[in-house]
């Protein structure tokens, strides 16, 4: 599995990064060494990484997209075999698998994000408004 990698894509923005994704990519290579970040818009892009991977031995890579739900961009941009995405890494010799839909669909993440929710409800406004 040492040829293997784990690639954590993020939807992005162009023009900006968002430290949040860098800290997820660091937290998770913690368990996982080769774990890199791809962003569809703005950077690091999969032609920044690809040359990376190469460099590094990987033949194979799971895709994981940090998405909250599979929908159109997620189906188009990335699931697809012939997405950009999946076309990048197939066409650098990098055999891809796609692992995880929409991170809303894990009921722990939907815990998380709902007690999240209510949290910041309870700091911000208070207790009683964050109540059931």
């Amino acid at each position: 599995m040492n040829d293997t990698a784990l690639i954590l894509v993020g939807h992005g923005a162009a023009g900006s990064r968002d430290p949040n994704y860098e800290l997820l990519r660091e937290e998770t290579a913690r368990m996982y060494e080769k774990t890199y970040l791809v962003m569809m818009h703005g950077g690091p892009s999969a032609r920044d990484v690809i040359p990376v991977l190469k460099s590094e031995g990987i033949r194979n890579a799971y895709i994981f997209p940090l998405f909250m739900s599979a929908g159109f961009h997620f189906e188009k941009d990335i699931a697809s075999e012939d997405s950009f995405l999946r076309r990048a890494f197939s066409d650098a010799g990098i055999r891809t698998q796609l692992i995880g839909g929409g991170i809303l669909e894990v009921p722990e993440v939907r815990k998380a994000v709902a007690d999240h929710c209510l949290g910041r409800i309870r700091k911000d406004t208070g207790p009683r408004d964050a109540e059931k």
